[in-house]
């Protein structure tokens, strides 16, 4: 019985995030574009992006670090969908 109870709470686990996580993950994203660490940054937006999806600034710092790291067309990608 333990067990079964153990299966369904395993299946309806929840993530919580942090407060302001979207902001942190912004914050250091910024950091990493300015040390020109770009394959950090891009995958610290596209984190914020998840929490933030209308935030300007996370899709500037993607799509900046998407092409400093020559990956055009997924960069052209995100610009296309937030047109949209």
């Amino acid at each position: 019985m333990d067990n079964e109870n153990n299966q369904k709470k395993a299946g309806e686990t929840k993530i919580i995030a942090f407060p302001n996580l979207g902001e942190r993950l912004i914050a250091k994203g910024l950091d990493e574009l300015g040390n020109r660490n770009f394959k950090a940054a891009a995958q610290l937006f596209s984190q914020a992006r998840e929490y933030e999806p209308e935030n300007d600034e996370v899709c500037m710092g993607l799509v900046v670090s998407l092409v400093e790291l020559e990956y055009y067309e997924e960069s052209k990608r995100v610009v296309y969908r937030d047109a949209e």
